[in-house]
């Protein structure tokens, strides 16, 4: 999907993909970041036809597109691509879905103006998981114990689309095609419209140069985090400026130039002061009594290793795997930036939703107590991204310590999932 903005330098049109992040105007050179504490939003242009007309309102879709992890048979193929849209709007005349529209058609950043009317978005429960939002409860309701999930999303995108519609004689009509959909139900309620407080976007548009020493910041159009190649420090996008970011590597012998490093979230979760494997499991690793898996540290604390790129969810699922069940893979760490390595493009708040499914995978070997499972949504966990080493060979890397490989075609293909 294709998003046109317009430089805030010096207005000319510049057009980014829907998972783009880094603006580079051609004409004023400018590079800046996009970043919004919310979703981002969009809105697909009325025809030319009806372009202009008072009577227009903007319905709110949700847009999601990632990766979907089963919890319930986790590493039996079933994980996969999910690009799909939905309603986001409680009224049962427009159309439930966008189709192929985001797809193909070339969107505009949604800023609306007290002119423009919005249907308030109305996220049905189903749906709230696509789009990474928290079902509300109500205070008058007893606290209730929450259901199993049996599906996880790592969201590459999350976004709310609007689409034109306006009514004419009676019958509502689609804003793009300018074709009728036909007449409001009997009995429907009134459109709910959008608050105006509610209609601003907060975008904020954040230079891209380091503020350390001035030297422009290394990324790519998808990347979340930014490094510079001048003081070798590391930059997060936050609300209306840059935050610096710790990062780690693995060393490697020295006077070797064929490693490529590829970035790993490092996430340590704390356990209940239990026994987390019984027996028969604990002898099958070979443990003794009282002895803890490679994933379970000291002191009561968990290491989950997910990977900070996008690609497959086959062989991203069996990276996070392999790295967690590794032992060692956090000693020896530096805070150094490798010469050569890949982008970081995967967030680390999309990252921790598959330390669920990694630990769905261990659970299926285990036998586990209910009480020292890990609290993964408590918050109290810790994170901080490492940049593993691999042998750069012909045609995949090779992680010496592990015998993992990776195709290199798999990971150049991971950028269009």
């Amino acid at each position: 999907m294709e998003v046109e903005h317009a430089c805030p330098q010096c207005g000319a049109p510049v057009v980014l993909a829907e998972s783009d992040r880094l603006l580079s105007c051609p004409f004023c050179r400018v590079r800046l970041y996009l970043w919004s504490a919310e979703v981002f939003r969009y809105r697909i242009p009325p025809a030319p036809a009806v372009n202009g007309r008072s009577d227009l309102v903007y319905v709110p879709y949700g847009r999601f597109r990632g990766m979907v992890f089963d919890l319930e048979e986790p590493d039996q193929g079933k994980e996969r691509v999910l690009d799909t849209s939905f309603l986001a709007a409680p009224a049962a005349l427009y159309p439930i879905t966008l189709g192929l529209r985001p797809q193909t058609l070339k969107l505009r950043p949604a800023f609306f103006s007290s002119a423009d009317r919005c249907l308030a978005t109305r996220i049905a429960p189903e749906h709230r998981p696509l789009l990474g939002v928290q079902t509300p409860s109500r205070p008058d309701t007893p606290p209730s114990r929450p259901q199993r999930r049996t599906t996880v999303t790592v969201g590459e995108v999350r976004s709310l689309i609007y689409a034109p519609f306006f009514e004419k004689r009676g019958r509502w009509h689609d804003g793009v095609l300018n074709t009728p959909l036909g007449e409001a139900p009997a009995g429907s309620p009134p459109p709910e419209y959008l608050p105006e407080a509610e209609k601003p976007w907060d975008l904020h548009f954040i230079p891209t140069l380091c503020p350390d020493c001035g030297w422009d910041l290394a990324g790519v159009s998808e990347s979340c985090l930014l490094f510079c190649p001048q003081c070798r420090s590391g930059w997060e996008p936050g609300e209306s400026e840059l935050q610096r970011f710790s990062f780690f590597s693995q060393p490697v012998p020295p006077g070797r130039d064929d490693y490529f490093f590829l970035p790993f979230w490092h996430f340590e979760l704390p356990y209940a002061p239990a026994d987390y494997f019984r027996l028969p499991f604990s002898r099958l690793l070979g443990l003794q009594a009282g002895q803890s898996p490679p994933w379970q540290r000291e002191h009561g604390r968990g290491d989950y290793w997910v990977p900070a790129f996008k690609i497959s969810p086959r062989v991203f699922l069996r990276l996070a795997r392999t790295a967690t069940q590794a032992p060692g893979a956090e000693t020896d760490l530096a805070p150094l930036l490798p010469e050569r390595h890949h982008p970081v493009t995967l967030p680390a708040a999309e990252a921790q939703r598959c330390i669920e499914v990694i630990q769905a995978c261990l659970d299926r070997e285990a036998i586990v107590l209910e009480s020292s499972r890990p609290r993964i949504e408590d918050g109290d966990w810790e994170k901080r991204l490492v940049f593993i080493p691999f042998l750069d060979t012909a045609y995949e890397l090779i992680q010496p310590r592990s015998r993992l490989g990776i195709s290199k075609n798999c990971l150049n293909l991971g950028k269009y999932i």
